[in-house]
């Protein structure tokens, strides 16, 4: 198993340096469809951490850790932000028509689609949420 990890600050600027280290998933045994999900989930919960970064519990940092296995990829990432279980949001309503929706919730629906798995626990004051997908 190969890991790899990085830090990155609390802000939307952030983000493309997530997607640059990301990119280190192209240089292992990993599907061009499996990375480019994985980014995108990843990218989504990224950005769904700093979004809702100031709701209390100010996070400073979002560290997040890539373990690349033979048979799939896992991407940790952790923030210590106020507790959120992003598996209990409710799924956003895709019947409705566009402007009658309410705004919000399809960033966790999008990841929770391109990724085998989904975990969440509470551990040490700090989120940590992992993404797992098979390569």
């Amino acid at each position: 198993m190969t890991v790899y990890c990085a830090t990155f600050p609390v802000s939307i600027a952030a983000v493309s340096a997530v997607h640059d280290f990301l990119d280190v998933l192209s240089q292992e045994r990993c599907s061009a469809v499996a990375v480019h999900d994985l980014k995108v989930a990843v990218e989504e919960m990224f950005v769904n951490i700093v979004a809702h970064s100031d709701a209390g519990g100010q996070s400073d940092v979002i560290t997040v850790t890539l373990d690349v296995a033979d048979d799939a990829v896992r991407a940790t990432l952790e923030d210590s932000a106020m507790a959120f279980d992003p598996l209990t949001a409710t799924p956003p309503d895709l019947d409705s028509p566009l402007h009658e929706r309410q705004t919000g919730g399809m960033g966790i629906y999008l990841a929770r689609q391109l990724v085998d798995d989904m975990s969440y626990r509470r551990e040490g004051g700090r989120n940590v949420l992992t993404l797992s997908i098979k390569v």
